[in-house]
């Protein structure tokens, strides 16, 4: 036994030494009962010669086991044989292992193999080679947060390094990450994910603004913008209507940083009105169009409210002191006045698709027929009013002829009113049939006056420009005017500023300014108004003349 455990003192010896030579030769000489009594001291100098000669990770993973079986066994008696120191083993063994750890590309994985082999062995590292594993481990988590940020990886770091050195770098690199997640793929988990984590809240909650809290906010801002617009291309009020609240109340967003208030504004306003049509199914359910009107403020929408309610009119009369206007569905169907002239009273008639085809107008005083006028109309086979004219069925007299003009569209290009007496005048339309240009011109063609109409690309009248070329004498004859329209974001028209240049060449500026109840209808400041259950006025009243006042009378079915 002695003869064997020599053998096994010679080797020990060799690879203390590194030599190398002799090591393999010795080695190769042990015979197998050598190697099977002292297989755990085998076993062990095998992982040494590994770590110390050849620098192997998979020795280094090895060496805590192997050596706690080996102290255990004979390899300690072998070691006081030579006079090697078993703690001198370990240091150097300890040594190679911080070596090799501090040049593998593995550094995580491995680290924590050593680290767990270590706890489970109950291997007496020297506290400060523990440490240098430990801070090694640190630095390798901390670099591969910077190149490629992980949960697991942050995770893993804060649990083991709550204090960490680089604690610092290393919420900075998964704050970042966070970030880059949403910026690459928005979406409520990733939100979610950014918003809510505690600990990157409580870490920069002293340090300032937290780094991209405001670009995720940007994007979070847009993110749910784009999905109400896409709501709103599919036509799903309810679900727009739901996530506009959710927009509203969003806890990640302040009110400074909600910067499509506007738009949903509008979107939101108009998923209201969607709703709203269903719920109109009688006259009695109006009651719900005077509340849309008094909680909404885009003109657009006010103004297909008023519209349903049209569809439950039978019949309306708006009267004033000296004149009655009488409705039959929508349709104005008479017209009655009086003043010093006599009592005037106009019909029209229409033909089944809702068209006017003519108007009487009858002139009487004191019971006799003082004046017949009747406007007649003409339409295409597309429903276009190609031709009008004035005539007095008495005298079979024209007082003019219309002739208007329309575009393969079917929008009107222009139209042409000849008088009588020779005056005419011409209008002419854009492209979506609104008037841009008016021009009157006497009996011999010479022109009289310009007018020319500018729009917004919402069709909205923008300015008016006003030319007159018929010279007369008096100082208060206008040369020209010309008008700016301005209007606030809900669509009403705010203030006319208006510029003037009279024949003496005085000029004039000024505005007036329009104003409009609780419910979008325009209104006169100097009268007082009464409304029915459906937000209509139904009764204006002059502040400083009783006795100007203009009633609306609807007959519901």
């Amino acid at each position: 036994m002695a003869q064997k455990q020599g053998r096994m003192e010679k080797l020990l010896r060799h690879l203390n030494d590194n030599d190398t030579a002799k090591w393999q030769k010795s080695r190769e000489k042990l015979d197998n009962e050598t190697q099977t009594y002292y297989a755990d001291a085998l076993s062990l100098m095998d992982i040494l010669n590994q770590l110390w000669n050849k620098q192997s990770e998979q020795a280094a993973t090895n060496y805590f086991g192997r050596y706690e079986r080996a102290a255990e066994a004979y390899f300690p008696a072998i070691c006081e044989a030579e006079n090697i120191e078993l703690s001198n083993i370990r240091n150097r063994a300890d040594k190679s292992i911080i070596d090799i750890l501090e040049v593998s590309k593995n550094k995580i994985p491995f680290s924590r193999i050593l680290l767990d082999s270590i706890r489970t062995t109950g291997y007496p590292m020297d506290s400060t080679m523990l440490e240098k594993i430990k801070s090694i481990r640190e630095l390798a988590l901390m670099e591969n947060m910077l190149s490629t940020p992980t949960l697991q990886t942050y995770q893993i770091y804060i649990k083991e390094y709550p204090n960490g050195k680089y604690l610092s770098q290393v919420n900075t690199a998964e704050n970042k990450r966070l970030y880059q997640l949403v910026k690459s793929n928005p979406n409520p988990d990733n939100f979610k994910a950014f918003f809510e984590d505690t600990a990157m809240q409580k870490f920069f909650q002293d340090k300032g603004p937290r780094p991209y809290l405001s670009e995720v906010r940007t994007l979070y801002d847009d993110f749910l913008f784009q999905n109400i617009d896409t709501l709103q291309k599919k036509g799903d009020a309810t679900a727009i209507r739901q996530i506009i609240d959710e927009y509203k109340d969003s806890p990640y967003l302040t009110p400074s940083e909600r910067t499509h208030l506007d738009e949903l504004e509008f979107i939101s306003e108009k998923a209201d009105f969607e709703l709203l049509k269903p719920t109109l199914t009688s006259s009695e359910s109006l009651n719900l169009l005077k509340k849309f009107l008094a909680t909404h403020k885009y003109k657009e929408f006010r103004d297909q409210a008023n519209a349903l309610r049209q569809g439950f009119i039978l019949q309306s009369i708006v009267s004033t002191p000296n004149c009655v206007k009488y409705y039959n569905q929508g349709r104005l169907t008479k017209v009655s006045e009086s003043d010093s002239t006599g009592i005037r009273s106009t019909t029209y008639s229409y033909n089944d698709k809702g068209q006017v085809l003519s108007i009487v107008s009858l002139t009487e005083k004191n019971g006799q027929t003082i004046n017949q006028i009747k406007t007649s109309m003409l339409y295409d086979p597309l429903g276009h009013c190609i031709f009008e004219v004035k005539t007095d069925p008495k005298t079979q007299t024209d007082f003019y002829r219309r002739i208007r003009h329309f575009n393969s569209d079917g929008s009107i290009e222009s139209d042409s009113l000849k008088y009588t007496d020779g005056k005419l005048v011409t209008s002419n339309y854009n492209k979506q049939g609104l008037l841009t240009e008016v021009k009157e011109y006497d009996k011999n063609g010479e022109l009289q006056t310009s007018t020319i109409h500018k729009y917004d690309d919402k069709g909205r009248l923008l300015e008016s420009q006003h030319q007159n070329l018929q010279f007369t004498n008096s100082p208060a004859q206008i040369l020209s005017q010309k008008e700016i329209y301005e209007y606030d974001k809900y669509g009403y028209l705010n203030r006319i500023v208006y510029q003037r240049i009279s024949s003496n060449n005085q000029k004039t500026d000024g505005y007036l300014t329009c104003i409009y109840d609780e419910y979008g209808n325009r209104i006169d400041g100097n009268s007082y108004y009464e409304y029915d259950n459906t937000g209509q006025w139904i009764c204006r009243t002059n502040y400083d003349n009783p006795n100007d006042t203009e009633r609306i009378q609807n007959i519901y079915k």
